[in-house]
């Protein structure tokens, strides 16, 4: 999907602390992938719609989002918000619905997930618990059908260099990017 860092199907976790800029950096990515621009000097492989499922920052994502779309001059990029959560541990069936709505929308196949944040996703489970964490993160590849997740999330560890709660959190990243500021 993006040549070095993302291939497709891949469970993606981008985390960091706050005010690293994740989210930012998460959108920036969706953006070029929707669109099919190199991100970074990397190759985005083909334009795919995506979905965007929000758990915080609702109206920053719109404004991001229109902000790239201004500063490439791209009128129409495949990307569908939806500003609320879900519940993984229980609502699987929300998500493949909406993976449903967003390409009868765009019309356009949705090859990209991305969720902000992991932990407001994760519904009752716990975000310590191995069984909920691993049982959540099933339930959203179940739901998307092969399609590539990318989850924002904390950090939390003494080092920073590991992502909070579950192990299975990174046993179950095909891929882990780090945001650090500058």
């Amino acid at each position: 999907m993006l040549k070095g860092w993302i291939g497709c199907g891949e469970t993606v976790v981008l985390f960091g602390q706050s005010g690293s800029m994740k989210s930012f950096v998460a959108v920036d990515i969706a953006f070029h992938v929707a669109t099919g621009r190199d991100w970074c000097g990397h190759r985005v492989r083909e334009s795919v719609g995506v979905l965007v499922v929000l758990g915080e920052g609702q109206a920053g994502y719109q404004k991001r989002l229109k902000a790239l779309a201004l500063h490439h001059g791209v009128t129409d990029a495949p990307i569908y918000v939806v500003p609320e959560p879900v519940a993984l541990d229980r609502e699987g069936d929300k998500l493949k619905s909406w993976v449903a709505l967003a390409e009868q929308v765009l019309g356009v196949r949705i090859g990209l997930v991305l969720l902000d944040t992991l932990s407001l996703m994760l519904g009752d489970a716990d975000e310590n618990s191995n069984a909920d964490v691993g049982r959540a993160l099933n339930a959203a590849r179940s739901a998307t059908s092969g399609r590539t997740l990318l989850f924002v999330h904390h950090n939390g560890h003494a080092d920073g260099a590991r992502e909070r709660g579950a192990y299975q959190i990174r046993a179950n990243a095909d891929t882990r990017i780090l945001c650090k500021p500058r």
